[in-house]
């Protein structure tokens, strides 16, 4: 003989108040850090270790940080990239972006350059610190 459970409006509201317990502090994290956490955690630990490899301390950087979005429109990256505005180059933001599968960094070749008026451009040109090889945001090819 089966067992018929008497109360199901109650464990509807059980299982209904558990799952609101859990979604909440969750989407709370995502809105909060402005992305995926792991993702964040990722691409600061691996674009880090790429800087300092390079010879990079952080008393060289005026600002470095992960951004959330980005014009990558290659899937093998994240969508966040790490920032950085290098103390000896205050008006140039560079950008690394980091592959989903194995955590390869890569300087993204387009570069932000704030003009003397203040205005914004977007290069390409080789800067002081950008590395031998880029990918571009658009193609992700190589140069």
């Amino acid at each position: 003989m089966q067992k018929k459970i008497k109360n199901k409006p109650a464990l509807f509201l059980i299982f209904l108040v558990i799952f609101i317990l859990i979604a909440v502090p969750v989407t709370g994290i995502f809105i909060i850090s402005g992305g995926h956490p792991y993702e964040m955690y990722v691409i600061n630990k691996a674009a880090s270790a790429h800087l300092a490899s390079n010879g990079y301390t952080e008393d060289d950087f005026f600002e470095a940080h992960y951004v959330q979005g980005s014009t990558m429109e290659n899937e093998d990256y994240y969508e966040g990239q790490y920032m950085v505005i290098f103390q000896d180059e205050p008006h140039i933001t560079y950008y690394y972006g980091v592959t989903r599968k194995n955590h390869h960094v890569a300087q993204i070749a387009e570069k932000e350059c704030t003009l003397q008026d203040g205005t914004l451009k977007i290069t390409t040109d080789t800067t002081k610190h950008t590395e031998s090889h880029c990918i571009y945001s658009k193609t992700a090819s190589h140069h």
